[in-house]
């Protein structure tokens, strides 16, 4: 099987930040291997991104090392004292949860748990009942966290105290054995995991409560005397979670798509004007699915390139129909306007729909530039790739800085952009486009200095500022030094290199007559103005190709699907108290 393609490199190794020149890392956004940081100090003319790539590795490095230090599982948490609310914060609480959590991940049957939470009062919830406890405590926790109970440090604030009074009831749950009720309460803390104060905890939490939901059959559709819409709502909210996660993290998905024969039940409380959310949150994680199988698995990498790409443009075809089938008010490609968020849910409910279509779009385009020879196809790619990573920059006026935010739209994806278009600034630096560019990277050092404010410095947001800070000089510099441009050219001709697939030379990516360009250049121009909300005066209009690098070192880029893995995310982490 692997005779298909003798250039196949399959490896799977942990990196922190760099990585080796001649493999693909475990996370995505380990983008700088050595070589790539000498060809970029050669470019750059000073040393200033090897020291702050060196800095930021060491900081990966530091706070990877805290997380081993503190576990969060530890026995200690096990022995706590219920935590004092009110009444009267305990029903804002739940009713924080159901009005901005509920309506974006609709595990729970909100009569019931209404009902039955106004029977329970703390601190005095009796411990017959672990599963319950778990659960009620893990909502109170989501809730409090909405109404401004969190923190992006962890084990500060109440939402904290009450997540860990959720957690501290785990091993009980387990005892018991597999339920509803448990699966539920798993799937409640793993909601609140997405935050960067106990982020670490996600993995586990995920693995189990798929593996609960398998184990009870729900994928089957078997409720054993339970409710079969709640069962259903819950086995759907799970495959939306876990397909999300597999994908970030590049590995396959636990749940079998062809073993599924659970129905999808009608869920109003997910429904935004036209747009049903809960049918197009599954329909999504299920393109994960296939994307990962026929473009991004190891079996796919086996293949020559010529049957990857026309995977991936199945998949684009997938991604499109799955775009265009959104209302245009929440449809990725359409400019978002705040006026629309009439609350929380509907705007976290449009920017995961944006990020989910952008996180993808890089990937299969990044896989494109690596594969594809032809030099329209990559302008196109190129062109695309850009596009997407503006958008997300462009998104982030919209985000909540705030400890809530799930990491995936607050750090994880903005970074990724950010890393995108330094790279696009400093290969193109006399672009009409630059000028935007460098617009778009100002915005997103801003976005990251606020967050590292609002988190008092527990998320060092500044270090990655400082990559819009170095584009920003190069520019001012190149453009300062007579004949620099003829020599950036030079240095861009020796940059392409053939790729793993390829015979002959990247440089003929900008070949082609000037017709055929300036064609598919106004296509691309016609939707990017409408995605980036950014105006032709920037030079984003413009017919002028964009280089963008593909040397033998590319396998340090295809990876982008795994845009949340370990090193990023241990980046927007807080460490557990020891």
């Amino acid at each position: 099987m692997l005779s298909a393609s003798p250039n196949a490199i399959l490896y799977d190794e942990f990196s922190v930040f760099k990585i080796h020149d001649q493999r693909v890392a475990s996370s995505g956004l380990a983008f700088f291997s050595q070589r790539k940081i000498d060809s970029l100090t050669k470019r750059l003319g000073n040393p200033r991104l090897r020291q702050l790539v060196d800095s930021v590795e060491d900081l990966v490095r530091s706070r990877l090392s805290d997380q081993v230090k503190a576990d969060p599982w530890r026995s200690r948490y096990r022995a706590l004292e219920p935590v004092h609310i009110s009444k009267d914060e305990t029903q804002d609480f739940i009713q924080h949860y159901f009005i901005d959590v509920h309506p974006v991940f609709p595990f729970l049957d909100q009569v019931e748990f209404r009902q039955r939470a106004l029977e329970t009062s703390l601190p005095y919830v009796s411990d017959t009942d672990p599963q319950y406890i778990a659960l009620y405590y893990a909502i109170l926790a989501l809730g409090c966290q909405q109404s401004g109970g969190g923190s992006f440090d962890a084990g500060e604030g109440k939402a904290w105290e009450l997540f860990r009074m959720a957690i501290s009831h785990v091993t009980d749950v387990h005892r018991i054995g597999d339920s509803l009720m448990t699966l539920q309460a798993l799937t409640a803390m793993a909601i609140f995991t997405m935050n960067t104060a106990s982020m670490q905890m996600d993995q586990s939490l995920l693995a189990e409560m798929t593996r609960m939901a398998l184990a009870l059959r729900y994928h089957k559709s078997m409720t054993l005397g339970e409710n079969p819409a709640t069962c259903q709502r819950t086995f759907w909210v799970v495959y939306h979670l876990e397909k999300q996660y597999s994908f970030q993290a590049r590995r396959s998905s636990a749940i079998a798509d062809y073993d599924i024969g659970c129905p999808i039940p009608s869920v109003p409380d997910s429904q935004f004007g036209d747009y049903n959310w809960f049918w197009s949150s599954i329909r999504f994680s299920r393109l994960l699915s296939i994307a990962y199988e026929s473009v991004f698995s190891t079996t796919a990498s086996t293949r020559s390139a010529a049957s990857q790409l026309a995977s991936v443009g199945q998949v684009r075809n997938l991604l499109e129909q799955w775009r265009q089938s959104i209302p245009e008010d929440f449809r990725p490609g359409e400019p978002l306007r705040r006026v629309r968020f009439t609350d929380d849910k509907t705007k976290q409910v449009a920017l995961l729909t944006h990020c989910y279509h952008h996180h993808l779009t890089i990937a299969l385009e990044r896989a494109v530039l690596f594969l594809n020879e032809d030099g329209e196809a990559r302008l196109a790619s190129s062109r695309n790739l850009l596009h997407a990573a503006r958008a997300i920059i462009e998104l982030t006026r919209y985000i909540d800085v705030e400890p809530h935010t799930p990491i995936y739209i607050l750090g994880i994806l903005p970074s990724s952009a950010l890393f995108i278009l330094f790279d696009f600034v400093v290969h193109n630096p006399s672009h009409p486009a630059t000028r935007g560019n460098l617009t778009l990277l100002d915005i997103a050092s801003g976005h990251f200095s606020i967050l590292e404010h609002s988190s008092s410095g527990s998320i060092p947001g500044n270090c990655l500022s400082e990559f819009a800070h170095i584009a920003r000089q190069y520019v001012r510099d190149f453009s300062s030094r007579p004949g620099e441009a003829s020599r950036a050219a030079a240095a861009a001709g020796e940059d392409r290199q053939p790729g793993i697939h390829s015979g002959t030379s990247h440089g003929a990516s900008h070949s082609g007559s000037q017709e055929n360009r300036q064609e598919l250049c106004s296509n691309e121009l016609n939707t990017t103005s409408a995605q980036t909300g950014v105006d032709g005066g920037d030079g984003w209009n413009t017919l002028e190709p964009l280089y963008y690098p593909v040397t033998d070192d590319f396998l340090d880029w295809m990876d982008m699907q795994s845009i949340s893995d370990t090193e990023v995310r241990m980046l927007f982490s807080s460490a557990f108290p020891s």
